[in-house]
């Protein structure tokens, strides 16, 4: 019987359904026209599907990763709606600019030892007459190094300068304040890491990418009677068809069947081509 899926324990006669939406961060810039940006998302999603599984190469410089922005996009140099970034009185020539409710993370081959920014929510015309409320908070795994409690727009810069006890992976979190995520536009302004090499790296300037996982042949994985997917899957038989829903929705359902058992895997995934994601089902 099945052992494991993702980590959840599995029992017989029980079906698991697994959605999972990823999102290339970054892609959509106003340099690119759209012929050039579609072709972008499209290499991308070749680099999620094929085998073996690699979105990216190791890379020796820090880089960003968006884990979550429920509204609009992560901006550099400026806020979230493109504007100079602007906390109280003062004005940030770098920075990140984002949204509530949202995640970065930092993952820097050389261990993290300090993180300093600025912080708030950003001062401009739709924060003036909509006052949004933000938290600020970093965190190293479980730990949480930094927490802002409430800011608001009319506020000035709260100062973060905080030790990291050699970390690879940096979490930027900003919360809601606790009443919904209208008008809020949260700064990361002068964000730099400083790493164990005594070298300092502003967020602004990092790329974003993914981390590269190498550990399995496919985007998911599981073990089922103590064998690995990827040694399963490999001897199984495998069915694939392409099925075209309009101009820029594709599906593609890959379906793997045990010989000896009958058990299935079924995976479908859902291929945009006006937007730099993709979503599947296993």
């Amino acid at each position: 019987m099945p052992r494991s899926l993702f980590g959840v324990p599995m029992h017989r006669h029980l079906v698991w359904a697994y959605l999972c939406v990823l999102t290339q961060g970054g892609v959509a810039t106003g340099a690119l026209n759209g012929a050039v940006q579609r072709a972008d998302w499209q290499s991308w999603q070749e680099k999620v599907l094929s085998v073996p599984y690699s979105i990216s190469e190791p890379t020796e410089a820090p880089i960003l990763r968006v884990v979550r922005q429920d509204y609009e996009q992560l901006e550099r140099n400026r806020s979230v709606i493109k504007t100079p970034l602007i906390l109280g009185q003062r004005e940030f020539k770098h920075g990140l600019g984002t949204h509530s409710l949202s995640q970065i993370q930092v993952v820097s081959p050389d261990p993290i030892t300090r993180f300093t920014s600025w912080i708030g929510v950003d001062l401009n015309d739709r924060t003036r007459a909509n006052p949004g409320s933000v938290d600020f908070s970093v965190s190293s795994g479980a730990q949480e190094l930094f927490h802002s409690g409430i800011l608001r727009p009319d506020q000035e810069p709260v100062r973060v300068d905080i030790a990291v006890n050699a970390a690879k992976v940096l979490n930027l979190h900003v919360g809601d304040g606790g009443d919904g995520p209208v008008c809020d536009h949260a700064d990361w302004a002068e964000a730099a890491i400083t790493t164990s090499s005594g070298r300092t790296f502003r967020l602004d300037e990092m790329e974003l990418g993914a981390v590269p996982y190498l550990g399995s042949l496919f985007p998911f994985s599981f073990t089922y009677g103590d064998q690995s997917s990827d040694a399963l899957l490999k001897r199984w038989m495998k069915e694939q068809r392409t099925t075209k829903l309009d101009e820029d929705v594709s599906k593609i359902a890959t379906l793997w069947t045990d010989p000896k058992t009958g058990l299935r895997v079924h995976w479908e995934v859902t291929r945009f081509a006006d937007v730099a994601a993709l979503d599947w089902v296993l």
